[in-house]
């Protein structure tokens, strides 16, 4: 009975620090609506690949998505920047990793840090869809885009 009341105490309060330290991003469900307002640029697109980059002294990882179709943004866009979390150190709960070779239709805010242009985000999870889950959404969005 002694050695289980001192595990107890030892265990109890491990196990708390453990669940207080353990926080997960929460995010509010954008309506269709909303999510196509808040994007500058709404894309069909491939994630092409990845390299890690220096940006005003911060070491930040970008990714190319191939554009396929563009619903909302510059129509002669063939690829755009997208800022991504890095695979690579301390992770945070709100990152939202993608992978190589992921396609679907893209709703991008810019990246609005200084000095910074033409670098996207992709930073909820209601703004990648994949291409098997996508058309209807493509087919109400381009519908929308076009009364509007």
């Amino acid at each position: 009975m002694k050695y289980y009341m001192s595990y107890t105490v030892l265990i109890l309060p491990l196990i708390i620090i453990l669940n207080v330290a353990t926080v997960n991003a929460m995010w509010v469900k954008l309506s269709d609506e909303e999510l196509t307002k808040q994007s500058d640029v709404i894309i069909t697109a491939e994630l092409i690949g990845e390299v890690p980059i220096m940006i005003n002294h911060d070491k930040i990882v970008i990714g190319v998505l191939k554009v396929e179709d563009v619903l909302k943004g510059d129509r002669d866009q063939t690829a755009l920047l997208l800022a991504l979390p890095s695979s690579k150190g301390v992770y945070m709960s709100e990152d939202i990793f993608y992978k190589k070779g992921q396609k679907g239709l893209w709703f991008l805010r810019e990246r609005k840090a200084k000095g910074e242009e033409g670098i996207y985000l992709a930073d909820h999870p209601q703004r990648f869809l994949s291409a098997e889950h996508a058309a209807d959404k493509i087919r109400a969005i381009k519908k929308s885009i076009k009364n509007n």
